[in-house]
């Protein structure tokens, strides 16, 4: 009988049981700085052009949808 509790062979894993991370998430990061990024220029381009300042909040919203799913997979 397998032990469900052990680990695959090569692949290391955390004292909780999860698998370890190679390296920091590189995704994070990138999509902080497109939240910020994109939300300033939805604030500033919504006085100029409403369509354009639209087309910003949604990627703002992409965002924040994207930052919760990664957030909510990892814990």
């Amino acid at each position: 009988m397998t032990d469900v509790y052990r680990s695959i062979e090569g692949e290391s894993t955390t004292q909780a049981g999860r698998p370890a991370r190679a390296g920091r998430d590189q995704a994070r990061p990138l999509l902080w700085v497109a939240l910020v990024v994109s939300a300033v220029l939805n604030a500033t381009l919504s006085m100029v052009d409403v369509l354009l300042g639209a087309a910003f909040g949604v990627v703002v919203l992409a965002c924040a949808w994207a930052l919760v799913v990664r957030y909510r997979r990892n814990r």
